[in-house]
């Protein structure tokens, strides 16, 4: 069997999925997409890049205007797609099934290339309007769905991740969408599996008072306090190390000079990380007592279950669909209130209550292996999708 997964980024949220289908023998995967990790691989997936689309830094104007340049780049994006995928058919490659994200635009000439293959499509989230709005944030709204509304009539299949984002849509809509919860390989993500974390000639482990935050986007800074914080959760636990967890090496460089400006004693317990290797970054995990999440965490909720398969606490903003994925218990410590530093408090809270830290990273754990396991719930994620596929065929 050929399948063709399409999304903006590798691995994303198709991954787990394309990797377990190139695992089974006969099949030929084949992922398109416009960015990956340069030392990414997928066990038996073959890559197929597409033409980057250069990245302008916003023009002056409202948001009328970013709307519209955002609308023009997915446009971009669907056309480098379509180029691609066209030379890909050229080739010979006719794929069974295509999976397929909404997001970005990558997915809007699709159908224009494989006109009669089966087609699957990821519908990634969007907000319903709750009330009027008088501001420019309906253009804004209006370009997510416009992104998404040809693959909803392109589609022969319709699946997203949580109650939560299916519930999103109206009920004509939901009442088609199948939904595939995200999984991690808890065999991987666990403290069994796990080395001491080293960093810079120094070996950590849960023994040490080690602390992460994620940080995700460079513009995160700029608005929220994020040094007084660092420096304030420092002097009140001399013990710790934090390491901010950054999105990329430009979130780390943006970071620079305000790390440089810290105090000596606060920059030799406060470490930088750039993307590290998937074994490192799960043995900083299972070395962590806690992972803080100070911006929302992506959609498909992958960093977030892997830090609570390791082991360690999450604090993070509450959230609706966050609610959902932590559903069960007390498995991690969601704040009312998501600024800085209410989680910044809320870290020092938890450390002091040992007894409560150790139920959250065990109660996180046991949520992960019951309902996100890869091992268990992957295979029958691809037999949904396998399903779907044979009943269109046989229509």
């Amino acid at each position: 069997m050929r399948i063709l997964f399409i999304s903006h980024t590798m691995p994303g949220v198709f991954g787990p999925l394309a990797e377990y289908f190139a695992s089974q023998s006969g099949n030929d995967v084949v992922f398109a997409a416009e960015y990956s990790r340069r030392s990414l691989e997928l066990p038996g997936v073959r890559r197929l890049r597409v033409r980057k689309m250069r990245e302008r830094r916003p023009l002056p104007g409202g948001r009328r205007e970013d709307a519209a340049r955002e609308l023009q780049r997915a446009f971009l994006r669907g056309e480098a797609m379509h180029e691609s995928l066209r030379r890909l058919r050229e080739d010979g490659f006719d794929p069974d099934i295509i999976v397929t994200s909404s997001g970005m635009g990558v997915s809007m000439m699709t159908r224009e290339v494989f006109p009669r293959h089966f087609l699957a499509a990821y519908l990634e989230w969007f907000f319903l309007p709750q009330t009027p709005c008088d501001d420019d944030a309906p253009y804004q709204r209006a370009v997510q769905l416009l992104t998404q509304s040809k693959l909803v009539v392109d589609a022969d299949y319709l699946f997203t991740l949580s109650q939560g984002q299916r519930q999103q849509y109206p009920p004509f809509i939901a009442d088609h969408i199948d939904i595939l919860p995200p999984c991690v390989d808890t065999n991987f993500f666990s403290r069994a599996a796990a080395r001491p974390f080293r960093h810079e000639g120094r070996t950590y482990s849960r023994e040490d008072e080690v602390l992460v935050f994620s940080i995700r986007t460079a513009e995160f800074p700029r608005s929220a306090p994020l040094w007084a914080a660092m420096h304030m959760l420092l002097m009140q636990r001399p013990q710790a190390h934090v390491f901010l967890l950054c999105g990329g090496r430009h979130v780390r460089e943006a970071l620079a000079s305000g790390w440089e400006a810290l105090p000596e004693c606060s920059r030799v317990r406060l470490h930088l990380l750039d993307f590290i290797d998937d074994a490192s970054y799960r043995d900083l995990l299972c070395a962590a007592s806690l992972v803080a999440m100070p911006e929302p965490p992506t959609l498909f909720f992958s960093g977030m279950l892997e830090a609570m398969s390791c082991g360690a606490a999450l604090v993070l903003a509450a959230d609706r669909a966050l609610r959902e994925v932590a559903s069960r218990g007390e498995c991690c410590f969601l704040c009312e209130e998501g600024g800085l530093e209410d989680i910044t408090a809320a870290v020092l809270g938890l450390l002091e209550q040992p007894e409560r830290l150790r139920a959250l990273q065990e109660k996180g754990r046991e949520l992960v292996e019951e309902s996100h396991c890869r091992q268990r719930h992957l295979p029958v994620q691809a037999e949904l999708l396998l399903n779907a596929w044979r009943r269109w065929r046989d229509r």
